[in-house]
């Protein structure tokens, strides 16, 4: 049930997430012994458009399991919205739901699955275990057919350039009163986080919700339960200050443990297996260490509140200070100078902190924001509004790696020889 720039090596993702209800009980398969620690491996590559293509398909009119399978749809919905968002993809999204969930459909979609850079594939849905393997198969139960996962998987294996990850949640057996002993995880997201995670690996991947012989199980409430509990330790790690998919799958491996309305008590073993290894990647844009922004009070702020920015400059440069705001909505701002605040300079080895008195008030649009900042050896009001002006006619409403991409092209190295940025996330 349950969630370019090419590259010299293409990036292949895969999101399949089954609740099985196997029948035969066999022993899960993890990452094979003395593999369980992602292995890193240095592989460069230039970058410009990045394809996304995503697969999300759902029996969203199960009527024992719709409304929960919906409300996984609508997650994998957002978070490939998130991504799109967060870094620079071209972004083709297929979705298979309600009507048109049907087998004929469904492998039709799979067989025709581009060869491209990224892959996303999501199922959520009924699932059964024919014996074959550990692994579950999709459920047609009214055209009587099934759709084998490992067949899927290595269907799709086949378009591989970079990344495949399937995850898989679909059961027959669902409950509508069970309460997870797993909170979601809270955190604020960061941009360049999203690169980190869907840019900085390669290799396969493949997980089920249950291990084979076990029921899943799922809520009305929270849709999937194994798909909660994998969002959830997404969101944690795209919040961290060091994000991995190693870190990442150790969590979501973890047992499920809830209870019913009765306080019968329920498990089920999520099962993983494949090898992922983490590479270097040339992100939208570097930034130039010797130039810092610190934001206070911190770098998560909530609506309402005031910010100030501190600058250092630890650069043989001095220059006027520009500071441009990308916020989650797909637009970009020049904030300082601006007609209220006289422009700035800042010498070498010195720091300033903008603007005087209470600060910047911190409103709307929710979530991961950029600020950038640059030194420029003129004087630079209108200049910095010109670049705004031309950076939002060409990608307005679009990533924020996009935008920021943009902006550098703007930003020559002689009028602007030193510039940086940082993330940070705006909260209710």
């Amino acid at each position: 049930m349950y969630k370019n720039v090419l590259y010299v090596i293409g990036l292949f993702f895969i999101i399949i997430t089954l609740v099985s209800c196997d029948q035969e009980r066999v022993k899960p398969l993890l990452f094979p012994a003395g593999n369980e620690a992602l292995t890193p491996k240095s592989i460069s590559f230039n970058t410009e458009t990045i394809n996304l293509y995503a697969l999300i398909i759902g029996d969203t009119l199960a009527p024992d399991i719709g409304k929960s399978v919906d409300i996984d749809i609508e997650n994998i919905k957002e978070l490939v919205k998130n991504i799109e968002q967060n870094i620079d993809v071209k972004l083709t999204k297929k979705v298979l739901i309600s009507k048109n969930f049907t087998y004929r459909k469904v492998k039709q979609a799979i067989t025709a699955t581009p060869q491209t850079d990224i892959i996303l594939f999501y199922y959520g849905g009924h699932g059964r275990n024919d014996g074959n393997t550990q692994w579950p198969t999709f459920d047609f139960s009214k055209e009587q057919k099934t759709l084998d996962f490992l067949w899927v998987f290595e269907e799709l294996k086949q378009k591989k350039n970079r990344l495949l990850i399937a995850i898989a949640d679909a059961c027959n057996n669902h409950s509508t009163q069970a309460r997870m002993s797993y909170g979601f995880q809270r955190g604020y997201p960061k941009a360049s986080n999203y690169e980190k995670i869907f840019l900085g690996y390669k290799g396969e991947f493949i997980a089920a919700s249950a291990s084979s012989g076990e029921y899943a199980y799922g809520t009305q409430d929270n849709g999937g339960l194994f798909t909660y509990q994998f969002l959830s330790n997404l969101k944690q790690e795209l919040s961290s200050n060091n994000p991995s998919w190693d870190s990442l799958i150790k969590k979501s491996k973890q047992k499920i443990v809830f209870t019913d309305g009765f306080s019968n008590s329920y498990r089920q073993q999520p099962q993983f297996e494949g090898e992922l290894s983490s590479i270097d990647y040339v992100e939208s844009l570097p930034v130039n260490n010797s130039l810092s922004i610190k934001l206070i009070p911190s770098e998560f702020i909530s609506i309402g509140e005031n910010l100030k920015i501190s600058i250092q400059n630890n650069s043989t440069f001095s220059g006027y200070l520009n500071l441009w705001d990308i916020n989650s909505d797909g637009n970009i701002n020049c904030i300082y100078p601006n007609n209220t605040s006289q422009e700035t300079f800042i010498s070498s080895s010195d720091s300033i902190t903008i603007p005087n008195g209470r600060g910047f008030l911190v409103g709307e649009p929710l979530g991961a924001n950029k600020l950038v900042a640059a030194i420029s050896v003129n004087k630079s009001y209108h200049r910095c509004i010109k670049i705004m002006n031309n950076v939002q006619s060409k990608v307005k409403n679009s990533s924020i790696s996009r935008i920021y991409k943009r902006l550098k092209q703007n930003l020559d190295s002689d009028s602007f020889p030193i510039f940086t940025a940082i993330d940070y996330s705006v909260t209710p």
